[in-house]
């Protein structure tokens, strides 16, 4: 789960589109992706990496919880260098708000969690895809085939969001 590298400088909203664009009809998944959310918590779950949250996202969250800012820091977060995540709820690496497998945040969740599997780092290859469907069960689920453009938008709002931290 840890974060793509991501470039800061600023582009034109024509550059960033046409940039876009030409990625997309470049794409090895051109004719959309398979997946459905099982609800089965495993992206929640697991030693490797972490959920990082923006200012907004630990406000939503906060609120959801109607907790004050500071009260969710201390029960809820953890500063990784110059970041904010969550923290663990265990040795495992189990997300602090899984519960019997559903996030108890879920309506109020990060952008991180909202936009997986359309992570750069999942998209990046046919074999990264199917690492990751390795461990997610909705990977590859022949239930919902999601248009290349409906996943471009998914992977886009995941970068935008790591760019506000």
């Amino acid at each position: 789960m840890s974060k793509p590298s991501t470039h800061s400088g600023s582009q034109s909203s024509q550059s960033s589109q046409s940039s876009q664009s030409s990625q997309s009809s470049q794409a090895w998944y051109q004719k959309g992706l398979n997946f459905e959310c099982t609800g089965c918590g495993a992206c929640c779950s697991g030693p490797d990496g972490f959920v990082w949250v923006n200012q907004k996202e630990i406000k939503a969250m906060a609120d959801h919880l109607n907790l004050t800012l500071v009260q969710f820091q201390q029960q809820y977060l953890r500063k990784v260098g110059q970041r904010w995540a969550l923290k663990d709820q265990n040795e495992e690496g189990d997300c602090i708000f899984l519960t019997d497998h559903k996030c108890t945040v879920y309506q109020a969740r990060p952008i991180q969690c909202q936009t997986f599997p359309w992570w750069p780092s999942v998209l990046q290859s046919p074999r990264s895809w199917q690492q990751a469907g390795r461990h997610c069960e909705g990977i590859d689920d022949l239930s919902i085939l999601h248009p290349i453009e409906y996943i471009e938008s998914e992977k886009q709002r995941y970068e935008e969001s790591r760019r506000k931290e």
